[in-house]
């Protein structure tokens, strides 16, 4: 009897983890994060938005006669593992949970916010920062006019609670700053984009100086974390 109930728990256990492996859903963009021009906070996507002014002071934006947040609390989705983002133009930006405690901080103006399933009630969150930094000043010699010089960067962070956690804290899984540094160098120039998924894994397409490729971020259920393997093309 005991062998029996052996095998059965057995068949159990191998049942219970062939049934809750990880499978991901495609991104679904569910907001953005911008500056308006002029200054001031523009957010979209949101299922409500605490704004708030600094005192007697509010901003107008005569191109589109509308007002930028100054800073607030803004949340997306409707569901248990909603997604919060606290900005203030004058400090970082803090994104995750309810609690302002349980965020993280990042610099993400200028981004697009999507949400990749795992369950029905649970996501990871790629936030997608593009910006066009400015790099220096070129002087044309027909002209003598001062040309500003601009480079494009675009990087994915993507944060969600700790999987399989009872602690249910938002992290940092992946940070495509890093995989920069740790496959190319630190000051190399590379651009991400073109996030997709397939089974437990996350995909994301890179270009740097005339190469590109892919990273593919599979699911380790036994280190509770992200593998990395870089594929060129």
């Amino acid at each position: 009897m005991p062998k029996i109930l052996g095998i059965i728990l057995c068949m159990c256990f191998i049942w219970s983890e062939t049934c809750y492996a990880i499978q991901f859903s495609q991104p679904l963009k569910i907001g953005t994060i911008d500056f308006k021009q002029g200054g001031g906070v523009s957010i979209s996507g949101v299922a409500s938005n605490s704004v708030q002014f600094f005192p007697g002071f509010r901003r107008r934006y005569v191109k589109d006669d509308t007002f930028g947040d100054e800073k607030g609390i803004a949340h997306f989705g409707e569901g248990t593992d909603d997604l919060y983002l606290y900005y203030n133009t004058e400090k970082c930006l803090n994104i995750g949970g309810n609690a302002l405690n349980n965020t993280i901080s990042e610099d993400i103006w200028g981004s697009d916010i999507y949400q990749i399933q795992y369950s029905k009630t649970s996501s990871v969150y790629p936030i997608y920062d593009m910006k066009h930094n400015h790099i220096g000043n070129e002087t044309r010699f027909e002209t003598r006019s001062v040309y500003s010089i601009y480079n494009m960067k675009a990087d994915y962070i993507i944060i969600g609670r700790e999987i399989n956690s009872f602690s249910r804290q938002f992290v940092k899984y992946i940070d495509t700053k890093e995989i920069t540094k740790r496959y190319f160098g630190e000051n190399t120039h590379v651009i991400y984009k073109n996030l997709s998924t397939q089974g437990d894994t996350i995909i994301i397409d890179y270009y740097s100086s005339g190469t590109k490729g892919k990273f593919y971020f599979k699911w380790d259920d036994k280190a509770q974390w992200f593998s990395v393997e870089q594929v060129i093309n």
